[in-house]
């Protein structure tokens, strides 16, 4: 049987773990947390719920201090018990399934994610999970976990009974909810090369968002840049660039002429200009970008070197060797900067410079870029490998 006293302390040995890990003094909140269960498992019940909250905390510390396998099996363990007293459907049950499936994903080997994927699936089917609001939200969240790591098809799967629960709620008050999952099921389609399919729901994600939230919602510019980009796959260019110039112009209103978000379009025409001309206009859509990036913002390093790579590759496409080199070495650097050293973006801009060095006539530095980038991929193909075994 548990004190008052005994009760009180295990109660601020967690609040202190859950201060500290607020903090980002992981190390410490993951002792805290191990001295709350220590206490509690003397004077709770074992199947009390509250052991199940204090394990989901060290195990929070533990995948901060990238101990993914140590924070598997306390997710693991935790869960068992919320099943078992919360139920299945509980917001409590549904966070710690997700934070293990997220464990789980970062252990290098003996981890099958997909099985965490299927019992959400299945969850979601069952009659309760309509009136769960955090179930539904997780699926979104979950969706995007998925989307990230390249797993397009349990997203897609993900985001599709997403929406279908939150169509079945009222609309009213999941509006923002609803137009965020189309948009993000039309991102996956547009990512896994169906343009077509795309359109649908950010064309409905559009209607709704403008419907509940008015024609200038920050919502409505994600949406038309994705609604350019399926235009522009779709062989429609010129309809493209309206999208663009329209998200652009929205993006000013919102944010300021100045602003990241207004360099990530700018990108985006000069892209596109770069394939239908002029040419010179291109440049100016890339060079504008890098000058509002410059301006006193900090960060967006993988925007800059989308913007550097694609100025690069317009120089080389000009002959302008020398300068393409320039761009394309920085936008390595700040691909890494923004990335880290694995990351397949990473391996695409060394093989953009290397093609650069070929050209202006130094095959030994192209073959060192080259080489980097393979092991890079060989790497990356390794780590995919190893997940599944």
């Amino acid at each position: 049987m548990e004190t008052v006293a005994e009760d009180i302390l295990v109660k601020q040995w967690s609040e202190r773990g859950a201060d500290l890990f607020a903090r980002g003094e992981y190390e410490k909140a993951s002792e805290a947390f191990e001295e709350s269960i220590r206490v509690a498992a003397g004077v709770f019940e074992d199947q009390d719920p509250r052991l199940a909250l204090l394990r989901c905390g060290l195990g929070h510390a533990r995948h901060a201090l990238q101990d993914f396998a140590g924070a598997a099996l306390l997710f693991d363990e935790a869960l068992e018990l919320m099943e078992m007293t919360c139920g299945p459907t509980h917001e409590n049950t549904i966070a710690c399934l997700v934070s293990l499936f997220r464990s789980l994903e970062r252990v290098s080997a003996g981890a099958r994610p997909d099985r965490i994927l299927e019992r959400l699936v299945a969850m979601l089917h069952r009659p309760e999970a309509s009136a769960s609001p955090a179930l539904i939200q997780m699926m979104g969240q979950l969706a995007a976990v998925c989307h990230v790591g390249g797993r397009l098809d349990e997203a897609r799967k993900l985001l599709e009974l997403q929406i279908r629960a939150l169509e079945m709620l009222d609309q009213a008050t999941v509006a923002a909810d609803l137009v965020l999952a189309l948009n993000q099921l039309g991102c996956l389609h547009l990512d896994d090369a169906r343009p077509q399919e795309a359109v649908v729901p950010l064309r409905r994600a559009q209607e709704l968002c403008e419907k509940a939230f008015g024609a200038y919602s920050p919502l409505i510019v994600d949406i038309l840049t994705n609604l350019a980009a399926a235009s522009d796959a779709r062989g429609n260019p010129g309809e493209a660039q309206d999208l663009y110039w329209h998200a652009l112009s929205l993006r000013k209103i919102l944010s300021g002429p100045r602003h990241p978000g207004v360099a990530a379009i700018l990108n985006n025409l000069g892209e596109l200009t770069a394939r239908v001309g002029p040419a010179e206009e291109s440049e100016w859509f890339f060079q504008e970008a890098l000058g509002i990036l410059e301006s006193g913002w900090t960060g967006h390093e993988a925007t800059r070197a989308a913007i550097l790579c694609n100025l690069g590759r317009l120089r080389l496409s000009q002959g302008r060797h020398r300068e393409a080199i320039s761009d394309l070495d920085a936008a390595v650097a700040y691909a890494e900067l923004g990335f880290g050293p694995l990351h397949p973006d990473l391996a695409a801009y060394l093989q953009e410079l290397a093609a650069a060095e070929f050209a202006s006539g130094e095959p030994k530095r192209a073959e060192g870029h080259l080489w980097r980038a393979y092991e890079i991929l060989e790497q990356l193909s390794s780590q995919a490998a190893s997940k599944d075994e």
